[in-house]
C-alpha cells in the first residue's frame, strides 16, 4: 500500500516536474525567437539554478549584448548623419554666398557712392529723404551671415584638439539663430572670457551644443507664461570648464527626470524625436572624459550641466576630481 502511495507520489513530482522544465524549455525558446525578431524589453526572469537557468541568463544577456550593440550603431549612424548633414550645409552656403555675395558687393558699392553724393550734393536725385547708409549696412549684414554660415559649417577635424569652448558657442548659437524655433525666444550668453582651452572634438561639442539647444527651443514652444528665453553660460569651475543650457519652458515631470538619457526614450511628440539626443550628448560628453547633469522642475524650466576637464600641459585631459556621476552610472 506505502508502495503505490510512495509511486504515485513519485509519479506527481516527475509530471510536475516535467511539465516546470517543459514550459521553462519553452519560454527560453520563444523569449529567443522574440529577441530575434526585434524584442528588447524586459529579461526573462531566471527562476532555476541549474543548465536552463544558465541558458535563461545566456538569452537575457544575449538581448542586453544586441540592444547595446544596436544603440551603439544608431548613436554612429546619428554622428555620420550630422557630418553629412553639416558638410551638405557647408557645400550649399559656399554656393549660395558665391552667389549672393557678388550682387551684394555691387549693392555695397552702389551704396558708398550714393554717400559720397549725399556729402557732396545733399542728395539732390534721391530727394529730401535719403539713407543709403542704410541699403550698406543692411547688404553688409546679409554678407556677414553667409560668411558665419560658411565658417561654421566648414569640416571640423574628428580628432581631440585645444578648443575655445566660448568661440564654439558664440558659432552655434550664431548658426541656430537663423532656425524659426529661435525666432521668438531670447537667446543670452553668459560666457567667462578668461576661460582656458578645452581638450576635446570640436565637432562632438558642437553636436551636444546644438542638440541641448534644439531640445530647449522645443520645450518652450508651448510655454506662454513667461517669454522663452535659453542661457548658455560658460564658468571655470576647481580644475573644470562647466557649459551650462537652461531654459525656462515647461520643465520635465519627476517621474521622467531619470529616464532622459535612456536610449530612445522621449517625451516628444511622434514624428519629433528618437530619442536618441541626450543619449548621444551623454555618450559624446563621456569619451571626451567629461560629464552631463540635468536637473529639472515641472513648469519651472530645465538645466543641463556638461563638465570637461582642462587639459594638461601637453593638450591631453587631466584626471576629473568631481562632478556629476553620469558617465559612471
Amino acid at each position: 500500500m506505502f508502495v503505490v502511495v510512495g509511486l504515485g507520489s513519485l509519479s506527481a513530482l516527475m509530471m510536475i516536474f516535467f511539465r516546470r522544465l517543459t514550459a521553462d524549455i519553452l519560454r527560453a525558446q520563444e523569449r529567443a525567437t522574440q529577441i530575434v525578431r526585434g524584442y528588447r524589453g524586459a529579461p526573462l526572469p531566471v527562476t532555476r539554478h541549474d543548465e536552463l537557468g544558465d541558458l535563461i541568463v545566456a538569452v537575457n544577456n544575449m538581448q542586453d549584448a544586441l540592444r547595446k550593440r544596436e544603440t551603439q550603431i544608431e548613436l554612429g549612424r546619428q554622428q555620420q548623419f550630422h557630418k553629412e548633414k553639416m558638410a551638405a550645409i557647408g557645400s550649399l552656403s559656399a554656393a549660395v554666398a558665391h552667389e549672393i555675395n557678388n550682387p551684394l558687393s555691387a549693392i555695397v558699392g552702389i551704396a558708398q557712392a550714393m554717400v559720397a553724393e549725399e556729402g557732396a550734393r545733399g542728395c539732390a536725385r534721391e530727394g529730401a529723404v535719403c539713407h543709403p547708409e542704410l541699403v550698406m549696412e543692411q547688404a553688409q549684414r546679409v554678407m556677414q551671415i553667409t560668411r558665419q554660415i560658411g565658417e561654421f559649417s566648414v569640416p571640423q577635424s574628428q580628432e581631440p584638439e585645444l578648443i575655445d569652448i566660448n568661440g564654439l558657442v558664440r558659432s552655434t548659437c550664431n548658426f541656430v539663430s537663423f532656425d524659426r524655433r529661435f525666432r521668438r525666444l531670447e537667446l543670452v550668453q553668459h560666457l567667462d572670457h578668461k576661460l582656458p582651452a578645452v581638450h576635446a572634438v570640436a565637432d562632438h561639442l558642437v553636436q551636444v551644443l546644438m542638440n541641448l539647444l534644439i531640445n530647449a527651443a522645443d520645450a518652450l514652444e508651448h510655454c506662454t507664461d513667461t517669454p522663452p528665453r535659453i542661457v548658455i553660460s560658460t564658468a571655470l569651475h576647481a580644475d573644470t570648464v562647466r557649459l551650462v543650457v537652461s531654459d525656462n519652458g515647461c520643465g520635465i515631470a519627476p517621474e521622467h527626470i531619470d529616464q532622459v538619457f535612456v536610449e530612445h526614450f522621449t517625451t516628444k511628440s511622434p514624428g519629433r524625436g528618437s530619442g536618441l539626443g541626450l543619449a548621444l550628448c551623454r555618450s559624446l560628453i563621456c569619451a571626451a572624459g567629461g560629464d552631463i547633469a540635468i536637473a529639472s522642475r515641472s513648469g519651472e524650466g530645465t538645466t543641463v550641466t556638461i563638465t570637461l576637464p582642462l587639459p594638461l600641459l601637453g593638450g591631453a585631459p587631466q584626471e576629473r576630481t568631481g562632478g556629476g556621476d553620469s558617465c559612471t552610472s
